[in-house]
């Protein structure tokens, strides 16, 4: 798969590829309290990745009014990308953030998605596509492999707030607050501020690979 460019899209025109996944209420509640406050789709790290066809790039690219090399252009680095509506994009992620932004009183008016061209036609939209070069197995690899989005471990979390205190992004830290049980909360905050030198020791030795989880 080639990444072939960055749009916007409507909440409604965003499907999940293959069969979708199981989502987890309460993860999706999680996210849905942290976007109410603080809702960002177009910063990369919450972009949904999305697959088109030769056909729909075409179609896409009409409806743009772009040629190819512009559309690719928007990987670059553009501030506001290109708005696509009425088209349906068959997406490998972000079940639980289009689960949650709908939830929100104040609903973003669209996601921003990543554009992956894959050489093939669907035998069936959005759950079964044919391609010489991709196999639909592989596809599903990939859909399955991104649409992981389980919560962090507690470890995890630890070194995302500590990294963000250090950065004084306090947004983001809040952002992963939100992510732990009250009581996980009172626990480690009592940690961070009871215990600042050990938990400043805990964040370098969790730079190592293989260390937190």
């Amino acid at each position: 798969m080639e990444l072939i460019g960055i749009i916007r899209c409507p909440l409604k025109s965003l499907i999940p590829f293959g069969k979708g996944r199981h989502l987890n209420p309460k993860h999706v509640e999680r996210l849905a309290k942290r976007l109410q406050r603080s809702c960002r789709p177009n910063e990369q790290r919450n972009h949904i990745r999305g697959i088109v066809t030769s056909a729909e790039l075409e179609r896409i690219l009409k409806t743009l009014g772009l040629s190819r090399e512009e559309l690719q252009g928007t990987t670059r680095g553009l501030v506001v990308y290109p708005h696509l509506s009425n088209h349906q994009i068959a997406c490998l992620d972000g079940a639980h953030r289009l689960a949650a932004a709908a939830l929100c009183k104040k609903k973003p008016e669209s996601w921003t998605v990543q554009l992956y061209y894959v050489h093939g036609s669907w035998i069936e939209f959005p759950h079964k596509i044919t391609s010489p070069t991709t196999t639909s197995k592989q596809i599903h690899y990939e859909a399955e492999y991104f649409s992981h989005e389980a919560p962090k471990g507690d470890g995890e979390i630890f070194v995302a707030i500590w990294k963000s205190r250090l950065e004084k992004d306090t947004d983001r830290e809040n952002e992963h607050w939100e992510r732990l049980s009250n009581a996980k909360q009172a626990t480690l905050r009592g940690f961070l501020e009871g215990t600042p030198e050990l938990a400043e020791a805990l964040y370098q030795v969790s730079q190592f690979p293989g260390v937190i989880s």
